[in-house]
C-alpha cells in the first residue's frame, strides 16, 4: 500500500520538471514492492524522460514480465525501439499493445511508421484506418495514409487528404510552421520527445519572425523540460517570455523550471546522466 502511495506523487513530480525527485519516489515504490509491474512501469518512465533509455528499457522489460495485461510498458518499450531504428522489433510489441489497448490511437499509428519502414504497406494502410477510425481528426494518420495511397490509389488518396486539410483547417493551421507544431504536440501526447522536439525546431525555422514564434519556443521548452533537459527548455522558455513577457503560461513554467533547480542545485546545469 505505501508503494502505491508514492506513485501519484511521483507523476506530480515530473509533471512539475522535477524528475530527478520523482525517480527516488518511483525506485522506493520498487523497493516496497518489487513484484509490482505497475511500480516497474513507472520508474522506467521517469528513467524515459531522462533519456536513460537503458534503464528504462530493463523496467519496462520487468513491466512486462510482471504483469502481461497492462500495455503502457510495451508501448514504452515500442517507443525505444523504434527511436533506435528497431522497426520489427517496435512493431511486434506495438501489435501486443493494441491488442490489450485496441482503443490506443497512437499506438496503432505508430505501428503503421514501423510497418511501412518495414515495406509492409498494407498493414501500414490497415494501422493507419484503425487510428483514424478511432479519431477521425488525427491529422498525422490522415496525412501519412494520404500520402501512402498516392501511388497505389488516387481518388481515396485525394478523398483523404481533403479531410485532412479540413481538420487543419479547423484547427486554423494554415502554414508549414503550424503543421509542424501540431504534428509535435501529436508527438508528445505519444511521449515521443525526440520526434516532437525534432518537429518544433523545424517548425521555429520555418515560421521565421511569424506571429506563432512565441508561442512555439514555449511549447519546445516545455516539451524540452518535460524530456528532462531543463537547460535547454529554459532557453526557449526566456526566449518566449522577451517575445512575449505577458504570457501566463510561460511564466508558470519557468516557475516550475526554477522550483525543480533549488530543489537539487547539484543538477541545475542539466539533467543526470
Amino acid at each position: 500500500m505505501q508503494s502505491r502511495r508514492l506513485l501519484p506523487l511521483a507523476l506530480a513530480l515530473a509533471a512539475g520538471y522535477d524528475l530527478p525527485a520523482a525517480l527516488v519516489q518511483t525506485s522506493e515504490a520498487v523497493r516496497l514492492a518489487p513484484q509490482s509491474g505497475v511500480a516497474h512501469f513507472f520508474r522506467g518512465r521517469v528513467l524515459y524522460d531522462l533519456s536513460r533509455s537503458n534503464e528504462a528499457r530493463l523496467e519496462f522489460e520487468t513491466a512486462c514480465r510482471l504483469n502481461s495485461r497492462i500495455p503502457e510498458p510495451r508501448y514504452f518499450l515500442a517507443l525505444i525501439n523504434k527511436q533506435e531504428g528497431k522497426y520489427p522489433q517496435a512493431a511486434s510489441l506495438l501489435q501486443e499493445t493494441v491488442k490489450l489497448q485496441p482503443g490506443n490511437e497512437r499506438a496503432w499509428f505508430m505501428l503503421g511508421e514501423c510497418l511501412e519502414h518495414e515495406s509492409n504497406t498494407e498493414e501500414a494502410l490497415a494501422a493507419w484506418r484503425k487510428a483514424i477510425a478511432i479519431d477521425p481528426k488525427y491529422s498525422q494518420a490522415l496525412f501519412s495514409l494520404a500520402r501512402a495511397l498516392r501511388s497505389t490509389n488516387l481518388a481515396e488518396s485525394d478523398q483523404v487528404m481533403e479531410r485532412y486539410t479540413a481538420v487543419q483547417k479547423e484547427h486554423r493551421i494554415m502554414d508549414r510552421a503550424d503543421t509542424l507544431a501540431n504534428n509535435a504536440v501529436e508527438a508528445a501526447s505519444a511521449h515521443d520527445w525526440p520526434e516532437a522536439i525534432r518537429q518544433l525546431n523545424e517548425a521555429i525555422a520555418a515560421c521565421g519572425e511569424c506571429a506563432a514564434i512565441a508561442d512555439l519556443h514555449r511549447k519546445l521548452g516545455i516539451i524540452e523540460c518535460q524530456a528532462g533537459e531543463l537547460d535547454k527548455g529554459e532557453r526557449e522558455l526566456l526566449a518566449a517570455k522577451a517575445l512575449k513577457p505577458a504570457d501566463p503560461v510561460t511564466q508558470a513554467a519557468l516557475e516550475l523550471v526554477a522550483r525543480a533547480r533549488s530543489q537539487h542545485p547539484a543538477s541545475a546545469t542539466g539533467k543526470a546522466d
